[in-house]
């Protein structure tokens, strides 16, 4: 009762005291429509894990501005943002230079073209 100072009128002692009146409401049970949304909620996040749209809405215009500063010409620039396009909700792998490759035939030097500048190459 020490945490109820000054409301001592409003609480019963003994009714504070018992135990028996703890598990009178537990709530009620979830709703079919909770437990959905939840899963659904579930599923895109771990899908999210391996597609991740906005990292290639990022190395799209990560190429493009490759392009615009002279890095890499047109014929390059528009190899790639086919690729990226093509890979857009792919969920395989996390990063743009691993989908590009399937994409590509294979063909890494292209498709690391999306880290010029961002690593050590």
């Amino acid at each position: 009762m020490r945490d109820f100072i000054g409301l001592e009128q409003f609480i019963d002692d003994s009714y504070a005291k018992r135990t028996d009146h703890r598990f009178h409401s537990m709530g009620c049970p979830l709703s079919p429509d909770f437990s959905r949304a939840r899963q659904e909620a579930l599923v895109e996040r771990e899908r999210m894990k391996r597609s991740q749209p906005w990292a290639t809405q990022t190395d799209i215009v990560w190429v493009i501005c490759l392009h615009q500063a002279g890095v890499i010409n047109r014929e390059k620039a528009a190899v790639v943002l086919a690729a990226l396009d093509k890979v857009r909700d792919v969920d395989e792998g996390v990063s743009g230079e691993e989908r590009l490759v399937k994409v590509l035939d294979g063909d890494r030097d292209t498709a690391s073209i999306v880290n010029y500048g961002r690593t050590l190459q």
